[in-house]
């Protein structure tokens, strides 16, 4: 049995950095850390890949897109229906909601 993990860092234009598939360090701890070399803009794609006894595999990917920039939100309303610019009076949180 055994987890191994791979990367690949696509700057659009070509890839600034890359890992090939890695045992992980220490297969109880499920988990990887990963060093990577990317900038804003890029995008990183994470391949898990699970071997068993029988050496079969399943690769299951992650893709994940870096972006520093800050979201602007324009034109935020409160609508019910026709009614629009709603108040709202309590809040409550979503640990709470049942």
């Amino acid at each position: 049995m055994d987890f191994l993990v791979s990367f690949n860092v696509d700057t659009g234009s070509g890839v600034r950095d890359s890992r090939t598939f890695t045992s992980v360090h220490d297969i109880k701890e499920e988990s990887d850390e990963l060093s990577v070399n990317w900038i804003d803009g890029d995008r990183l794609d994470v391949t898990v890949r699970a071997v068993d006894i029988f050496n079969k595999t399943l690769d299951e990917n992650v893709t994940v897109f870096r972006d520093s920039t800050p979201p602007v939100i324009e034109n935020l309303w409160l609508t019910k229906g026709d009614r629009l610019n709603i108040s709202v009076h309590s809040l409550e949180e979503f640990d709470q909601m049942t």
